[in-house]
């Protein structure tokens, strides 16, 4: 590998509007997309004996295929400063789906896991924004690596039909052409 890589890659990012108030969006995202427990998590990757319980613990508490590794409420920090909006910050992912890029070329774990937001102002609708996945995943040329990510695509795709909210094309393009 050279001693410096740029990839250069347009990210499309999409912002969909959630039904219900905000509190309710936050609460079927969470519910959809568990918080990953550390402790737990910690305690099963020390006590596994392969990677396959791992995955099999992975698939148990990621009922939707995805977990939540990071939350991030914004609203007592930017409320601080006046601001009325509503923002939850998220790290959601799948260390199992990361790991499948990850042997590939560790560098997708500046992506892994995405970064997602729900949002609301006042006046107008709760939206969740994330950027698409197999943008971000695609610029490393390597065609296994972006057609992980297309699946991540389907899987936000399907997490937003989970949650009540119109599936953007932008995410379901790759379900056709993969």
């Amino acid at each position: 590998m050279p001693d410096m890589t740029v990839f250069s890659r347009p990210v499309r990012t999409v912002s969909v509007a959630l039904p219900g108030t905000f509190d309710e969006a936050v609460a079927a995202f969470e519910r959809a997309a568990p918080h990953l427990d550390p402790d737990a998590f910690a305690h099963e990757v020390r006590t596994a004996g392969d990677w396959e319980e791992i995955a099999e613990w992975t698939a148990q508490h990621a009922p939707h295929g995805f977990l939540v590794y990071v939350k991030n409420d914004v609203r007592p920090l930017m409320g601080r400063a006046g601001d009325p909006a509503r923002a939850i910050a998220y790290l959601l992912g799948n260390h199992v789906t990361a790991e499948k890029m990850f042997r590939l070329d560790p560098r997708v774990m500046i992506y892994a896991p995405l970064r997602v937001a729900l949002t609301h102002v006042d006046g107008e609708p709760v939206l969740f924004t994330a950027d698409v996945p197999s943008d971000l995943f695609g610029g490393y040329g390597v065609e296994a690596i972006t057609d992980v990510a297309r699946g991540l695509d389907r899987s936000l795709a399907a997490l937003l039909e989970l949650l009540g909210a119109e599936v953007p094309a932008e995410l379901v393009w790759s379900a056709v052409s993969a």
